[in-house]
């Protein structure tokens, strides 16, 4: 399990129960399980970003070229950027998962 699905399981737990403890729980408890079973489902849901995730990349996105052209030019994006957003999207997901490629 990752910090990132503890973190979640944490959150739905508030939320259903916003004046219990999830403390008073033990690590193996069936209520912990429970709510760690739906939080590594809700961040696997999360694992294809949608193309308005992928627009909203390019907004922040700004590199340099790289001059293997000689020209230095600034860039927003370039040829197969969705595609590298999209990995590299992916990769954070399976690291909250702990799924290795």
């Amino acid at each position: 399990m990752t910090a990132m699905i503890e973190k979640v399981a944490r959150a739905i737990f508030a939320s259903d129960w916003p004046k219990d403890d999830w403390d008073r729980f033990g690590e193996k408890d069936h209520v912990r399980e429970r709510y760690r079973a739906m939080s590594r489902a809700a961040i696997e849901a999360m694992r294809e970003p949608n193309d308005r995730m992928l627009a909203a990349t390019e907004e922040v996105v700004v590199g340099y070229d790289d001059f293997s052209t000689g020209d230095g030019t600034l860039f927003l994006s370039h040829p197969g950027f969705y595609d590298n957003a999209k990995f590299a999207w992916h990769t954070m997901i399976d690291a909250a998962l702990e799924k290795r490629g």
